[in-house]
């Protein structure tokens, strides 16, 4: 199911693609520079990259100095292992949190 986009994400939407699309691995863009940009939220950000990634298909990549647009496969394979990663690191603590529940009876 997808989730609605909110007003401002749906207003935003263009700019911030445009932002990553002209980013490059070398040369990200940082959340924080569309937000002061755009005067929008680090959420909105983020909203709109989950769009734009899952929705829309486009290949987004992130690391810690930013957003850019992958040319190719090779340009996501990091993002893909950190999402991957992420992913792994949510279960294992949701898993803890059920672990801990048992042991209360």
């Amino acid at each position: 199911m997808v989730k609605e986009l909110s007003r401002k994400a749906k207003r935003n939407m263009h700019l911030v693609l445009k932002d990553i699309y002209d980013a490059t691995m070398d040369n990200p863009i940082k959340s924080k520079v569309m937000e002061k940009r755009w005067n929008i939220s680090g959420t909105t950000v983020r909203e709109i990259v989950h769009h734009l990634r899952t929705v829309d298909r486009k290949p987004i990549c992130s690391d810690a100095n930013g957003y850019f647009y992958a040319k190719n496969r090779a340009q996501a394979e990091h993002t893909i292992a950190q999402l991957r990663s992420r992913v792994k690191q949510i279960n294992e603590a949701a898993s803890a949190l059920e672990e801990c529940f048992k042991l209360w009876g």
